[in-house]
C-alpha cells in the first residue's frame, strides 16, 4: 500500500496488517496518527519518510516482522515509537529498524507526556 503526497486529516490503522508492506511519503498529517497493535509486515518494508506529523503518533503494541524505516520526519507532538522499552507493549522490530534524521521526540508514552 502506498500513500504519497497527501494531506491527511484522519489516519487510524489500529490492528492493521501490512503483509505486503506500507509506504507513506511526503504527507502532512493534521490530527493524531495511530499505528497501534499493527504492522505485521513480512518481507516488504514499512517505510515512513519525509512526513509532517502535527499531532502525536501512536505505535502502542505494534510489531514489525520485516524491515521498518522511519526517516526524515517532523514529529511535532511526539511519538511512543521508541518508548516503553521495558514493557510488553513496546514496539517490536524483529528484522531491525532504520530510525534516523527525524525531528521530534520519539520516546514519550502518550500524547499528554
Amino acid at each position: 500500500m502506498k500513500v504519497t503526497n497527501c494531506n491527511i486529516k484522519i489516519f487510524n490503522a489500529v490492528g492493521a496488517w501490512f503483509e505486503e508492506g506500507l509506504e507513506v511519503k511526503n504527507c502532512v498529517f493534521i490530527s493524531e496518527v495511530t499505528f497501534e497493535a499493527g504492522g505485521h509486515n513480512t518481507i516488504q518494508p514499512i517505510l515512513i519518510e519525509n512526513n509532517v506529523f502535527n499531532c502525536f503518533v501512536d505505535f502502542f503494541d505494534a510489531h514489525y516482522n520485516g524491515p521498518f524505516i522511519f526517516t526524515n520526519n517532523l514529529v511535532l507532538k511526539g511519538s511512543n515509537l521508541l518508548a516503553n522499552s521495558d514493557k510488553p507493549y513496546k514496539t517490536i522490530f524483529a528484522a531491525g529498524s532504520k530510525i534516523e534524521s527525524n525531528i521530534g521526540t520519539l520516546n514519550i508514552e502518550g500524547p499528554d507526556d
